[in-house]
């Protein structure tokens, strides 16, 4: 959808990028061959007030759907677009602003690459969902996403492990 977004006051085509695993046949302009999980906020997105929208794999009790929308939450969208089953679920410093549980019923998914060219959305009934932030101005950008937050876990569990065999070697 992001070829389709047009600034209100002028008419003009948004700055807008895609990423996804899937590239697109036809639409390859502003479209980046990558998992949404590999992308960096602060490298990748363009800066500004952002507008994400994300049709994530839901996973078991949507935690897949849940990371990709905490990965976005990195970029601190001005607006997050959501197309994910009902939960509990709702983004920290974000309010609902529309939810619509009929828009992506039937056969409404496209399928990058498939001989049949739309999904069925039948057994799971996914929602549309438009999330604001609650904040008037923009926080700043550099964030430390919840992804690199595990590595910086891990890193730090590796220093801590080599600090203990290096002490045990001293002490023998």
């Amino acid at each position: 959808f992001a070829p389709l977004l047009k600034d209100p006051g002028t008419g003009e085509q948004l700055n807008a990028v895609a990423f996804d695993i899937f590239s697109p046949v036809d639409r390859t302009e502003h479209f980046t061959r990558t998992a949404w999980l590999q992308v960096d906020a602060e490298r990748d997105l363009p800066p500004g007030e952002l507008v994400i929208g994300l049709n994530p794999p839901f996973g078991h009790q949507n935690r897949i759907a849940i990371d990709f929308v905490e990965h976005a939450l990195c970029a601190r969208p001005r607006l997050i677009v959501l197309i994910m089953p009902s939960t509990n679920y709702e983004p920290p410093g974000y309010e609902l602003v529309e939810r619509d549980e009929q828009l992506c019923r039937g056969n409404v998914f496209y399928t990058p690459g498939a001989a049949v060219s739309n999904i069925d959305a039948k057994n799971v009934k996914p929602n549309f969902l438009l999330y604001r932030r609650k904040a008037e101005v923009a926080p700043p950008r550099a964030c430390l996403c919840h992804h690199k937050r595990e590595e910086l876990r891990m890193a730090r569990e590796r220093q801590s492990k080599r600090q203990i065999n290096e002490t045990k070697q001293i002490g023998r």
